[in-house]
């Protein structure tokens, strides 16, 4: 979902972090302006929601203890990547405009079993 949704407007996270490395002030501004939320809100309820999936998943057996926090930066990370680096990763991958939708298109499909394997018991 997230890369779908990022997909859209591609150039974004390169943007914001480029915006937010000259001028972290603006940071609450750019990103309500783009999303309609602020940082902080989305963080809260990502991590609040986190924290309770990640404990009833380690009651369950299905999981093992994983900070919230770590597990969101982690998630976050390994999406906007990337498209924040799209430049760097189409020219280490020797990939042109559609090689670079393709690897995307797999990159959806893998990283959530990725993702469920690192916090596996």
């Amino acid at each position: 979902t997230y890369i779908a949704a990022i997909r859209r407007t591609p150039f974004l996270p390169s943007y914001l972090l480029s915006e937010v490395a000259h001028h972290p002030e603006r940071l609450d501004a750019l990103v309500n302006k783009a999303a309609g939320v602020l940082p902080g809100e989305v963080a809260a309820r990502a991590l609040q929601r986190l924290n309770t999936l990640i404990a009833e998943s380690v009651a369950a057996g299905r999981a093992r203890p994983v900070p919230p926090r770590q597990l969101l930066i982690n998630v976050l990370s390994l999406v906007v990547f990337p498209f924040a680096a799209a430049p760097i990763v189409r020219q280490l991958l020797q990939l042109d405009d559609a090689g670079f939708e393709e690897f995307l298109d797999e990159r959806a499909r893998k990283l959530p079993g990725f993702i469920l394997n690192a916090i596996r018991p």
